[in-house]
């Protein structure tokens, strides 16, 4: 049902926090 429908796309939004964060930290060793 919808529960399903709520708790995928909520994993898929933290795993993309996730990996910002990482592509930020990557993005300030190469600049910075």
């Amino acid at each position: 049902g919808t529960g399903i429908a709520f708790v995928l796309p909520v994993e898929n939004v933290v795993g993309l926090e996730s990996q910002m964060e990482r592509f930020k930290q990557e993005v300030k060793d190469q600049y910075f």
